[in-house]
C-alpha cells in the first residue's frame, strides 16, 4: 500500500465558493494525547464549502509517477475544503477559486510534530480536503 499511495493524483479543482470561515488552528485545538511531547504547530487559512464545477488529475509533485487508475473525479459534488493560508477576503461567496489539494500520508497518527501527521489531523477534524489555491 505504502508505494501505490504516492501514485495517487492530485486534484487541481475549480470551487464556486458559497461560505467561508476564517480559522486559525495550533496542534492543540485537535485534541490528541501527545501535546505535551511537542512543539505545538499552527496553521491560518480559511474553511471554505463550495460545489466543485471542474476536476482534472495532476501531479502531486516533477516526479511523481501517476496512476490514474486511483483517480475519482469530484466534480459536482458539494465539498468542505480548508484553503492553507486562505483568507475569506480574498475567497468570497460566489466566487470562482482554483486550488490544488495537498497529500498528506501520516505512518504515525498523533505525531503533530510531523507536518503530514498535523494536517491529517486537521482534516479529520474539520471533514475537510486540505487544499491550496493555485
Amino acid at each position: 500500500f505504502a508505494m501505490s499511495a504516492f501514485q495517487i493524483p492530485c486534484h487541481e479543482m475549480e470551487i464556486e465558493i458559497s461560505s467561508c470561515e476564517a480559522k486559525q488552528v495550533k496542534g492543540s485545538d485537535l485534541k490528541t494525547k501527545y501535546i505535551k511531547k511537542r512543539k505545538d504547530p499552527s496553521v491560518q487559512g480559511a474553511l471554505i464549502q463550495g460545489k466543485i464545477l471542474s476536476d482534472k488529475a495532476v501531479k502531486c509533485n516533477q516526479k511523481q509517477k501517476m496512476d490514474m487508475t486511483k483517480f475519482r473525479s469530484k466534480e459536482n459534488q458539494k465539498k468542505k475544503l480548508f484553503v492553507i493560508q486562505g483568507s475569506c477576503l480574498e475567497l468570497k461567496t460566489g466566487q470562482k477559486v482554483k486550488v490544488q489539494n495537498q497529500r498528506f500520508f501520516c505512518d504515525t497518527p498523533g505525531a503533530m510534530e510531523i507536518n503530514e501527521c498535523f494536517y491529517n489531523a486537521l482534516a479529520r477534524k474539520f471533514q475537510a480536503i486540505i487544499v491550496r489555491k493555485k
